[in-house]
């Protein structure tokens, strides 16, 4: 096989490929057995036709171009590995000479990944951001404490009921005084002050009493998600079973044993949850600083890429959103509806995250490249056993999954890719 190859064009690479006289007619071979089993010949079985007869029926040339489509996929990709090239996207196949008893001779074109040129990227100088903890966080930090240990009781009979209260109610909608599909429910907890009813709902059930008879008058919402409900006026009949409230217990020293291993007082639980705090948000800053390193680090980042790396991920990120949708019980369609979005849309949106994501991709793989990463075994063991130990399987198991499936290689080049951006992060100088 003979491969020329142009890359005068930016991002796209042309190779001529020839493909000898001996291999067209090993194809031939190949494609006369494959067309014998496809057409009917009166007198002969499938796949039991003599060539001659075979050729006589339709034709040498016909055999040819059954031939050329396996020829060309099988030189294209030797003349891939041959020359070294990283395509990106399906190549373009015009057919320069395809004759009988001559060598098959074609151009592909294709797409490939784009040159990168890398600016600085380890010893990069970042700022860490101020770490300060304030008495009022301490003490919201206290209160979502006091409030998991609430306890909920039934409000007394006679009482009312006010924001924060949970009632148990039945309820049915009406509009010009017919019910409407979905607007009615049994036995339903709701929240006042949740907002998760329709607006003006909730509010019209403060300071009610077990056993009340309500209507509830709201309006939907002109952007509502069912376009015949969105604007109108509706009723809700509604009877309120029972008003559950919680209880917060006192913070007080028992609250503070209550809730610490180590607090005998309030003062000692305030520290100690002023400690935790301290150390939980300089973990997050210190993430900050090497995201921060990351960051600087793509600005530096020379790069054109080509436009279907744009197009692919972000179809990707399409496709994830969808299949997220689908776990909640949603189609695609029905978001759309409800967002009032089209898919053209929802493309534009990803764009800039889809661009950052694939520059970062490439700039990784340069490092990898400059820097010679490449995961040993112990590596891939290492991450296989963090797997193991939050998923409940052997290490051995999940390597056995990933080979079975096929997806071994890319989890090697995702922690190849971990590996490179460590490079990055843990090189960080941070300065005052």
């Amino acid at each position: 096989m003979k491969v020329s190859v142009d890359k005068s064009v930016k991002n796209e690479v042309t190779m001529e490929i020839e493909v000898a006289v001996e291999v067209v007619a090993a194809g031939m071979d190949k494609a006369v057995v494959a067309v014998s089993k496809k057409v009917n010949i009166p007198g002969f079985r499938k796949g039991k036709v003599p060539r001659m007869v075979l050729e006589n029926f339709v034709g040498k040339e016909y055999i040819l171009n059954e031939a050329a489509d396996q020829l060309i996929t099988d030189a294209y990709w030797e003349a891939i590995e041959q020359e070294k090239i990283d395509p990106v996207d399906n190549p373009k196949i015009d057919i320069v000479t395809l004759e009988l008893e001559k060598p098959l001779v074609f151009k592909a074109t294709v797409t490939v990944k784009p040159e990168v040129k890398l600016g600085a990227y380890k010893g990069l100088e970042v700022k860490k951001p101020e770490v300060k903890i304030l008495a009022k966080d301490v003490d919201a930090e206290i209160k979502r404490m006091q409030q998991r240990l609430a306890k909920v009781v039934e409000v007394e009979a006679g009482k009312k009921s006010k924001n924060g209260d949970t009632l148990t109610i039945d309820f049915e909608g009406f509009m010009d005084g017919e019910p409407f599909p979905g607007g009615k429910g049994d036995g339903y907890p709701l929240e006042i002050g949740s907002k998760t009813f329709i607006p003006g709902f909730e509010e019209q059930l403060t300071g009610v009493v077990a056993g009340a008879h309500v209507d509830v008058n709201v309006t939907f919402p002109e952007d509502y998600h069912q376009a015949d409900f969105a604007g109108k006026e509706a009723v809700f009949k509604v009877t309120v079973h029972d008003i559950k409230r919680k209880e917060l217990p006192a913070l007080d020293d028992d609250f503070a044993k209550d809730v610490s291993e180590t607090a005998d007082t309030m003062a000692d639980l305030k520290k100690e949850v002023k400690e935790r705090l301290v150390k939980q948000a300089n973990e997050e800053a210190d993430n900050r600083v090497k995201d921060m390193a990351i960051d600087q680090m793509l600005e530096g980042v020379e790069v054109e890429i080509p436009e279907v790396m744009i197009e692919r991920r972000i179809n990707e990120m399409i496709a994830d959103m969808e299949q997220n949708l689908r776990m909640q019980g949603m189609t695609m369609e029905q978001y759309m509806e409800y967002a009032k979005v089209t898919k053209e849309q929802m493309a534009d949106y990803y764009r800039p995250q889809a661009e950052g994501s694939v520059k970062y991709d490439l700039a990784l793989e340069e490092i990898c490249k400059q820097e010679n990463i490449e995961p040993s075994e112990e590596d891939l063991n290492k991450q296989l056993e963090i797997m193991a130990e939050s998923s409940g399987r052997s290490a051995e198991d999940i390597k056995k999954d990933l080979v079975k499936s096929g997806r071994i290689d890319s989890y090697i080049f995702a922690l190849q890719m971990m590996k490179a951006a460590d490079v990055v992060k843990n090189s960080v100088v941070v300065v005052k």
